[in-house]
C-alpha cells in the first residue's frame, strides 16, 4: 500500500478513539445497548471534527458479525468492508456532487433492497445541506415512512440550510469544536507513533491553530514533518501555523515597552520577505495582548487559553506593565489592521503602521512628553510650547477616532503647529506615509478633526524631508475654497490673504 495521510490513517476506528464528542458517543453507545436505534440521524457541526468518522463507527457497531455491539470488532467482513470504503450496505453519498431529484429517486428504488450480509443498510449522506429543495422533498418521504433494516446518517456543516421538515424526522447531534487540551493528547500520541520530534509548546500551537478541527491539526503536523524530515523547531511552525508563537512575540512585546521603532519594522519587513502571513503576525500579538488583558479578571488563564508552562513563564513577564484599557486600545489597534489587510491594503504598510500604533499606546513615554494639569491650567515641560499643547490634543482626539490617522503623525519626524499652520514633514523612507495622509479621505478626516478642535483657522502643510512638494494650504475651518472649487470646478493655483498681503502658490 502507498504512503497514507496522517488524518487518513488514524482516523478513528472505535468509539473510544473519538476525541471531544464524549456526549454523542455515549448517546449512539447507549443506544445500541438498549436496542433503541433511530432511523434517521444529523450529525451537524465545523468541518475535521469527526462526523464521518462516527457515522462509519456507528455502522460498524450496527452490522459487526458480533452486534450489535458498542465494541465493533474491526476484524469482520462488514467491519473491514466499512473501514475500506466498499462495504455494499454502507452507501456514502456525497451531498454536493449528487444534490438532484434524481439522484434520491435512485436511492428510493434501492432502499428496499434487502442487505447483501450486514443487519442494517445505512446511507450516510455528506454535506446533506447541498441538496436541492426538490432533492429533500423527495428525501422526506421515504423518512417518514423507512423500511426497518435501514439508517440514515447526515453529515452537515450547515445545519439550518437543512429544512426543518427533515429536521424534525432526525435526531440532531450538535458536534462541538475539540479543545485544545483533547487535542493535544492525540496530536503526542500520533507524533510518537510516526516519530516526530516536537516540543510541547510547539503542538500546543498546532493544537490552538487548528480552531478544534483535528484534521487540520494533523494536515499540518503532517506538513511540518515532511519540511523537516521530523526534527520540528518553533522557527518551522512560525512559517505553517497562522500565528507567532509566544516565544517569537515575546521580544516583540520587550521592543513594544521600550518604544523601538527600528526592531519592530525591521521584524515586520523580514517577516513578510520570508513569505511570512500578515495575519500570522496580527493574530500572534494580539493573543499575547489577550492573556495579559484576562489576566486583570481570570484566575486560571492558563488553562482558559490553553498555554504551556513555559508560555506563560514568558508573558507573566509583562502583566504588571501594562494598564487594563492600554491593552484594550493596543487589541483594537490590531484588530483593525486585519481588518485592513483583509481589504487589501498592503501588508507592510499596515503592519508598518500598526507597529507604530502600538508603540504610541504601550511604549514607555518620554518625560518631555508628559503635560500635567493643575488647577485648570495646562502647566508643560520647559521643551514644549503652546504650538506643542496644540498637537499634544490632535494626537489625543485622533487616538479615540481615527487609528490610522494617529500612527501616521506618529510616523513623521516633525509635527508642529506654528502661524496657525499644522506642519507635519516625513523622513524619505516613510513616503508611504505622506502618500496615505495625504490620499483624500485621510486628510478630509484630518482636516475635520482640526476643524473641530481649534477656534482659529489652522492650515495643513504636508511635505518629505529635503524634497520640494507643491503643498496646498488650505483654510480648515468652513473650508470656503474647497467649497467654491466644488460648486464651479477648476483647481487652486494660488491663496492669497489680503489682509497679510501674502500669496501662496
Amino acid at each position: 500500500m502507498g504512503y497514507i495521510s496522517l488524518y487518513r490513517k488514524y482516523r478513528p476506528q472505535t468509539f473510544d478513539e473519538v476525541v471531544g464528542q464524549d456526549v454523542w458517543v455515549s448517546i449512539l453507545r447507549n443506544s445500541i445497548i438498549r436496542g433503541k436505534v433511530s432511523h434517521a440521524y444529523i450529525f451537524s457541526g465545523p468541518r475535521g471534527i469527526g462526523k464521518t468518522s462516527l457515522a462509519r463507527i456507528f455502522a460498524k457497531a450496527l452490522n459487526c458479525e458480533k452486534g450489535p455491539t458498542p465494541s465493533p470488532c474491526n476484524k469482520c467482513r462488514s467491519c473491514v468492508t466499512i473501514t475500506n470504503g466498499t462495504s455494499l450496505d454502507v452507501v456514502e453519498i456525497d451531498g454536493a456532487s449528487n444534490r438532484g431529484i434524481d439522484e434520491i429517486r435512485e436511492l428510493k428504488d434501492k432502499i428496499n433492497l434487502h442487505p447483501a450480509y450486514s443487519r442494517y443498510k445505512v446511507y450516510i449522506i455528506d454535506e446533506v445541506h447541498m441538496l436541492t429543495q426538490e432533492a429533500f422533498s423527495a428525501l422526506l418521504k421515504t423518512l417518514e415512512e423507512p423500511p426497518a433494516n435501514v439508517v440514515f446518517i447526515m453529515a452537515t456543516t450547515d445545519l439550518f440550510k437543512v429544512p426543518s421538515t427533515i429536521r424534525s424526522r432526525a435526531m440532531v447531534f450538535n458536534f462541538s469544536k475539540i479543545y485544545p487540551v483533547e487535542m493535544f493528547s492525540r496530536l503526542r500520541f500520533i507524533t510518537e507513533k510516526e516519530h516526530i520530534d516536537i516540543s510541547d509548546s510547539d503542538l500546543m500551537r498546532v493544537a490552538r491553530d487548528a480552531d478544534g478541527s483535528m484534521r487540520d491539526a494533523l494536515v499540518v503536523l503532517e506538513q511540518l514533518a515532511t519540511y523537516t524530515g521530523g526534527k520540528v523547531s518553533s522557527e518551522d511552525v512560525d512559517r505553517l501555523v497562522s500565528a507567532l508563537s509566544v516565544h517569537s512575540v515575546l521580544p516583540l512585546l520587550e521592543h513594544i515597552q521600550m518604544s523601538d521603532w527600528t526592531f519592530g519594522l525591521e521584524f515586520v519587513g523580514d517577516f513578510l520577505r520570508r513569505g511570512g502571513s500578515p495575519y500570522t503576525f496580527i493574530k500572534g500579538l494580539r493573543f499575547a495582548l489577550w492573556y495579559l488583558l484576562l489576566s486583570y479578571h481570570v484566575s486560571d488563564v492558563d488553562g482558559l487559553l490553553n498555554v504551556t508552562k513555559d508560555e506563560s513563564e514568558g508573558l507573566k513577564r509583562f502583566g504588571s506593565i501594562w494598564k487594563e484599557g492600554a491593552l484594550w486600545d493596543a487589541i483594537n489597534i490590531l484588530d483593525d489592521a486585519y481588518e485592513r489587510v483583509y481589504r487589501g491594503n498592503d501588508p507592510s504598510t499596515v503592519l508598518g503602521i500598526t507597529w507604530a500604533s502600538l508603540l504610541k499606546v504601550l511604549g514607555v513615554k518620554k518625560e518631555k512628553d508628559i503635560t500635567r494639569i493643575t488647577g485648570g491650567e495646562q502647566e508643560e515641560n520647559a521643551t514644549r510650547d503652546r504650538g506643542d499643547m496644540g498637537v499634544a490634543r490632535l494626537m489625543d482626539a485622533l487616538l479615540g477616532r481615527n487609528v490610522t490617522l494617529y500612527a501616521l503623525l506618529g510616523i513623521a519626524k516633525e509635527v508642529s503647529i506654528s502661524d496657525n499652520v499644522l506642519k507635519i514633514i516625513f523622513e524619505r523612507e516613510y513616503r508611504f506615509a505622506y502618500e496615505l495622509l495625504t490620499e483624500g479621505e485621510n486628510r478630509l478626516e484630518l482636516e475635520s478633526v482640526l476643524g473641530e478642535l481649534f477656534s482659529s483657522e489652522v492650515g495643513l502643510d504636508v511635505g518629505i524631508e529635503g524634497i520640494v512638494e507643491p503643498v496646498e494650504q488650505e483654510v480648515v475651518k468652513g473650508n470656503v475654497i474647497r467649497e467654491v472649487i466644488s460648486i464651479f470646478g477648476g483647481e487652486l493655483l494660488a491663496f492669497r490673504n489680503l489682509e497679510e498681503g501674502e500669496e501662496y502658490d
